[in-house]
């Protein structure tokens, strides 16, 4: 007799708890770009002639001023590695950005594009694109 009215009890007790009372409220946003920073959809790279070609795509270009193109030879992990500015490409209404590094010599490279704010609101830094370049 016990058994069974302790079951009961133990299950009253965590449906009761369960149960959530609060409504979830979810406030319409008039414009999702205005509020939401941008982020790097992706980074990807190829051989192009005698250097290397980079490509990226970006959530939102609005807030976007414009991109720095930064390299390093050394672990791109370790946050006292050497980057250096490859070049700058200004934002558009283009989908899909590019730039070519014509200067790299042959090692192991690792690129990273950092998207400049507008009105000094920071930057975003997309991942890390690492190849191999030879001769």
């Amino acid at each position: 007799m016990k058994n069974p009215i302790l079951l009961v009890s133990l299950l009253i007790s965590l449906q009761a708890s369960s149960i959530n009372t609060s409504p979830i409220i979810l406030k319409p946003v008039a414009n999702k770009d205005q509020y939401s920073v941008p982020y790097f959809s992706f980074l990807r790279g190829h051989k192009q002639g005698r250097g290397h070609g980079l490509q990226w795509n970006m959530s939102s270009n609005n807030g976007i001023e414009q991109f720095k193109i930064e390299f390093t030879y050394e672990d791109p992990s370790d946050p006292y590695s050497n980057w250096y500015t490859a070049g700058w490409v200004n934002n558009s209404n283009q989908n899909i950005f590019k730039y070519t590094d014509m200067g790299c010599l042959p090692g192991m490279i690792n690129y990273r594009v950092t998207a400049i704010l507008s009105n000094n609101a920071g930057t975003v830094v997309s991942g890390i694109y690492s190849c191999t370049i030879s001769q």
